[in-house]
């Protein structure tokens, strides 16, 4: 996770840990995090829009991929659980 940023500075460690949680729930799914992420900001009813950052075309086919991959209910049970996310969080 080197160079890794969080609110425009460098992710301090406490983020970074937390990070590497989430990332070993989604490896124990099979779960890229930039398809939990992007999913997780899409479920809040309050969000409108998202606006993934993006370098080549092949990036929106992915994206749209990412939004329409079916998750297991599971994988965000085990996300809850361990205090990951908040229990009360709009789920996909």
């Amino acid at each position: 996770m080197r160079g890794a940023r969080y609110q425009y500075a460098i992710a301090p460690e406490p983020i970074l840990r937390l990070t590497r949680l989430i990332e070993g729930v989604c490896a124990r799914y099979g779960v890229l995090l930039r398809v939990a992420s992007a999913q997780f900001a899409a479920a809040h009813p309050a969000v409108t829009t998202l606006v993934l950052g993006m370098v080549r075309p092949s990036e929106v086919d992915e994206n749209l991929a990412a939004l329409n991959a079916k998750l297991p209910a599971a994988f965000w049970d085990e996300l809850k659980e361990r205090g990951l996310i908040e229990a009360d969080a709009p789920m996909p």
